[in-house]
Formats: structure tokens, sequence, C-alpha cells
């Protein structure tokens, strides 16, 4: 066999599981899933559009919307992707992949951050060696992407477009192999999905006067979960959507009370009527003789009955900075952004590392499991090549600080054992007595001047 033979042999494609009666059954149950939710046959010369305005929550990024989407985005992309595969026995990787074996340790935090991706699960569950690519076609387009977006700029759109709009799209162009070549990220408001009897029919991106239709299989679709929706997903701005509408309001007013002061700062009263020739005329020598810098101080001389009655703030204005403070709240709780990190106020460093912490915790790690499941189930299976996943780093600094923390407080509790410590990090068992001993009893063999038998450095 060739060495060309070799590698096209490596990218065939993987013998499906499921029968072609399962899956028949699989696509009618999504047609008549998608029929009963919008509640009548589904008319597959149709374009099925989103429930909400997608364009118009679009144009919500800005504000508080803007900093904590725009800090999701920076921190998922900013978590390493690694390749990973299980080798069988006896088999050779390309040189070229650059594989590197797997330590105990690593395998089993693996294990333990992706244990909901079954992919991961499934290729950790067969016989063999698992290996970290340093280098795959897989990755290397996930890192360069097109030559308009690189892989740090695909990965930050995805979770912005998936904040925004609850959807995110990557168009796949094949390379001449068959395997994917470029990938380009759509902009989510501008796609439709158009549902068959057997799936989805294809999509459809672009304004209504000039769109395109791209096949199904061409197109990878993030989105959030939706209790509304079975085809689009519900946006976490579309849950804080009073509260944009509000910000967006009252930027614009406090930008008019900036320009203008939003009103008059007096009236002038007089007590007769004024024509329309005298007030133009009136208004004309009061601008000329008191509007600007170099006209401020000269005392005004009113005649004829005027009179000046002075407009001062209302309590609704005064309680407006208020209002903005539960408004970026509110927000911030929204995206999972904690107020500090936004805020970028003077905090002390305890603050700081906890708000960090709980972002990473509770914002980036969702979203990084989020991008990864999709990746595993759709993208990396165009690859052809079987046992083949990716996974983020663990995006949470500080978790092998806490875990040691907890072992420690457990081991002194008599909660775990030293050999259940280890078997838990992967490190290799120790067969001795005292690593299966509490520690009320090794405390109580040391105090009994039995130190012969625990070994200097073993945990007491």
């Amino acid at each position: 066999m060739s060495i060309w033979q070799s590698i096209v042999s490596r990218f065939k494609r993987a013998p499906t599981i499921a029968s072609s009666a399962q899956m028949a059954r699989s696509q009618a149950a999504f047609a008549n899933l998608v029929a009963a939710t919008l509640g009548g046959q589904l008319n597959l010369r149709s374009t099925r559009y989103p429930k909400a305005n997608l364009e118009e929550l679009v144009q919500r990024f800005k504000g508080w919307v803007y900093a904590c989407v725009e800090r999701n985005g920076t921190a998922v992309a900013s978590v390493p992707l690694r390749i990973y595969t299980v080798v069988a026995p006896g088999r050779k990787l390309l040189d070229c992949w650059q594989p590197q074996a797997v330590g105990a340790k690593r395998r089993k935090e693996i294990e333990h951050s992706n244990w909901r991706d079954h992919n991961v699960r499934a290729a950790l569950a067969s016989p063999g060696e698992l290996l970290e690519l340093a280098e795959h076609p897989a990755l290397t387009l996930l890192h360069t992407a097109n030559f308009l977006d690189n892989g740090f700029e695909l990965t930050e759109l995805t979770s912005i477009s998936l904040d925004l709009t609850g959807n995110a799209y990557w168009y796949i162009i094949p390379s001449a192999l068959g395997l994917p070549g470029e990938i380009w990220p759509l902009l989510p408001q501008y796609v439709r999905i158009v549902p068959g009897e057997s799936g989805i029919k294809h999509y459809e991106y672009g304004r209504s006067t000039a769109s395109m239709r791209i096949p199904a299989e061409q197109v990878i679709h993030y989105r959030y979960p939706s209790p509304m929706d079975p085809l689009y997903g519900y946006a976490p701005l579309q849950a804080a959507d009073a509260a944009s509408i509000l910000e967006n309001l009252m930027m614009k007013y406090n930008r008019a009370l900036l320009e203008n002061d939003a009103r008059p700062d007096f009236f002038l009263k007089y007590d007769g009527l004024m024509l329309d020739d005298d007030y133009e005329k009136f208004v004309a020598r009061w601008m000329s003789r008191h509007q600007g810098i170099d006209k401020k101080g000269p005392p005004a001389i009113l005649e004829g009955g005027l009179d000046v009655a002075p407009i001062g703030f209302s309590p609704r204005e005064l309680m407006a900075p208020q209002y903005m403070t539960l408004i970026k709240g509110l927000i911030c709780a929204t995206f999972g952004v904690p107020l500090p990190m936004v805020e970028m106020s003077s905090s002390s460093r305890a603050s700081a590392e906890t708000a960090e912490y709980s972002h990473q915790k509770h914002a980036v790690l969702p979203r990084c499991a989020r991008q990864q499941g999709v990746l595993n189930q759709d993208y990396i299976p165009r690859w052809r090549q079987p046992k083949l996943f990716v996974a983020f780093d663990n995006p949470i600094a500080d978790d092998a600080k806490v875990k040691a923390e907890v072992h420690e407080i457990y081991l002194r509790n008599d909660v775990l054992l030293p050999s259940e410590v280890r078997h838990d990090l992967g490190e290799q068992e120790i067969h001795e007595d005292w690593a299966r001993k509490p520690a009320s009893e090794r405390r109580g063999a040391a105090a009994a001047g039995q130190n012969a038998a625990i070994p200097p450095g073993a945990p007491r």
C-alpha cells in the first residue's frame, strides 16, 4: 500500500451504528415534533423564521451588554483547545501529527471534566493508548478558519453570536478530498432554517433581497436550548430584554441631556400675547446677547412684564443612577459576569480573585463545554477518523488549588484514605499499610511511638 493510499484509508468514513430503519424513525419523529410545535403541517416551501427579531438583538451590542458579551467571548477564545485520539495497540500514527502520550493524571482530568461529552467517553472507553496530537488538519483548520478570520476570532464570534441571538452557524466549505477546507462564521441574524420531512432541508443566508441557499450538511449549528422553539436557540440577551432596552433609552436620554439638557434651562413668562414676528425677533436678540462663553455674565434686563421661571431636575431624573445600577446588575447576572470584572473598579485582590473564579466556573466553563460538544458531534466526524476528539483545557485556574485543599480536609477528617486520594489524582498506587489507614489511626500510631511503620513525608 502506498503512502497516499494509507492516508486516504485513515479518512474512510466509519460505519454508522444506526440502521436505515432507525434513521427513518428518527427523521419522522423530528418532522412530527416540529409540526406539532408550529401548530400545523410542515410547509416545505416556506422558510422558518425565528420568533425574535435577531437584527434588533444584534443592534443592542453596546453598553453593558457589550462589556459582558465581549468578556465572555474573549475568555472562551483564550482557553486552549487540544485534539486527542485513542490508538489501538500496534497501530502507528503519522509522525507529522507529533503524537504525545497522555499520562494517567491528565487522562483522569479529561475523563472528569468531559463526563457529559458522549464522544469523549466513547473514545476513552475503547482499548488503546490516549495520545495528544500537536498537529492535525482538524486542529489546524480550527486555528486558521479562513483567509479573513483566525481561530481566536472564530471562537470569539461564535460565543458572541450565541450570547446575542442564541444561535451561531459555521459554513463548512469542503476541500478537494471532501474534507473540511474552510470555516466561515455566518451572521446569525441573516440565517433562516428551512425544515423538511426528514430533518433540516437547507439553510438560507442573507437579506431577503439577496440570499443564498446552503445545504444542511455544510452548516454546523450552535444554539442555546429554547423552551419555545425546536429549531432556534434562546439567547441570554432575550432574557435581559427589558433591561437592555431600558439601558439604551436611558443612554439616549443622557446624551440629549448633555447636548442640550433635554429641556430649556428656564421659561420666560409674558403676561400678554406675543405675535410670531415679535417672538422670533425677541429670541434672536436674546441669543445674540447671551449665548456663548464670551457673553456669559452680563445681566439680563426684562421689560414689558417678562419674568424668569427656572426649571430644575425632577425626582425621576435624580433617580436615574439608581436605575442604571439595577440595569447593570441584571445584565451582568444574565450573562454570568460578576460586576467587578466589568466595572474595573479598585477592589481587594481577594474579591478580584473570587470574581474571576466565579466567572470561570459559571460562564466560561459551560460555554466551552457547549462549543466542545458541538465540535465533537458535528465537526470531528467530518474528518473520518474514529476515536478522535477535541477538548478544552479546564478554564478554572484555581481548580487544582481548591481540589488540594479539599483533599487535605478529607484526609484530616477520615473522609478519604491516602490510597483513595492517589487514585482520584491518577497517581500510581502504593501498596503500603499506612496508605490504607485513616488519619486518626495514623496519628494514634505516631503518638504511641510507632513512627517506624509510617515513612517520612506520609500524611498524618
